[in-house]
């Protein structure tokens, strides 16, 4: 989710808001489900330890939106014009054995 949601943020043209909307919406259903499943302890303690990842993944959605929607730019970064550099870098010059 951080990793699609921040990609969607860098690149120009793309609604990352509503990248950030359906994911606050898949997580809100998420909390919804798990309060409603709960038929003994340890399972009880499972759904309330993932409850906790998603109200905490929502906070983080809404910052990210409150950021978009101040900054639209904020998180937008330019394409390089550098090609990436592949393979192994040129060895240094052997010194000559004595």
């Amino acid at each position: 989710m951080q990793d699609q949601v921040l990609i969607a943020a860098s690149l120009d043209g793309v609604d990352a808001l509503r990248i950030v909307d359906g994911y606050r919406a898949a997580y809100a259903e998420r909390i919804r489900y798990l309060s409603h499943e709960a038929d003994s302890r340890a399972l009880l303690a499972a759904n309330r330890a993932a409850e906790l990842g998603a109200k905490a993944a929502i906070e983080w959605l809404d910052e990210v939106a409150t950021t978009l929607a101040s900054h639209p730019g904020a998180l937008a970064q330019p394409r390089s014009p550098e090609r990436p550099r592949r393979g192994r870098r040129p060895a240094a010059e052997a010194a000559p054995a004595d």
